[in-house]
């Protein structure tokens, strides 16, 4: 059997695994020369999980692997579980802030000068109703205060 320091090791392993998958995954590849024929480094699971997560969270999907990176070196111990908790709970936060901040620069809702994609669905969604009922200027203000509010709940910045 294995004891508890074992399960929590395979379990990291586990997490930090996901961590380099989930990385290479959401890197672009703009021509790979043939080296990729799926057209991403960790092949077709790994270009599902790009149009997934960056279909959804646009840009906030960079903050997946570095959530499974925190919690995988919790589980080994090189991370306080408090430390690990309070950072990977700023990733989430971010994770939905910064596409919807990103969404408040897409065409529809502010000045075209990103593409809707970089915002993905969670930023359009989040940020829609904000500039709806506050306009640019209050649902930026929200925004840039919530931002302040995740840093503060999380990191006690």
């Amino acid at each position: 059997m294995l004891n508890d320091k074992k399960r929590r090791e395979l379990l990291g392993l586990s997490l930090l695994a996901l961590s380099v998958f989930t990385l290479l995954s959401l890197i672009p590849l703009s021509d790979n020369n043939g080296w990729f024929a799926s057209g991403n480094i960790m092949g077709v699971l790994g270009r599902w999980f790009a149009a997934g997560a960056y279909g959804v969270f646009g840009i906030g999907a960079l903050s997946i692997p570095i959530i499974f990176a925190l919690t995988g070196s919790a589980c080994f111990g090189w991370l306080a579980k408090e430390t690990a908790t309070h950072w990977s709970a700023l990733a989430v936060g971010l994770s939905l802030l910064a596409p919807a901040v990103a969404a408040l620069f897409t065409r529809g809702i502010g000045p075209d000068l990103l593409q809707p994609a970089v915002a993905g669905w969670i930023g359009i969604t989040l940020t829609t109703p904000l500039v709806a009922l506050l306009g640019r200027v209050g649902g930026s203000l929200a925004l840039g205060f919530f931002t302040v509010a995740v840093f503060i709940a999380t990191i006690r910045w």
